[in-house]
């Protein structure tokens, strides 16, 4: 990309993955709570670290086709 910056779309594009990621995130320390008093099982919280996982790879893409062209 060149030093103007970023297109706004491609601003906005960034920060929808990355509020995605967040709310992951979130969602995965919440998980972590949950587990460890029994209002979670095992698998359920692989998931959201599988979903965590996943965002955090459209995360990296989107960063990469915006900054690594």
């Amino acid at each position: 990309m060149t030093q103007q910056g970023l297109p706004p779309e491609a601003r906005v594009d960034l920060q929808i993955h990355l509020d995605r990621l967040r709310d992951c995130e979130e969602r995965c320390h919440e998980g972590l709570r949950l587990i460890s008093t029994g209002q979670l099982t095992r698998d359920e919280y692989f998931g959201l670290l599988e979903r965590q996982a996943a965002a955090h790879e459209a995360w990296r893409a989107r960063h990469s086709r915006y900054f690594d062209a």
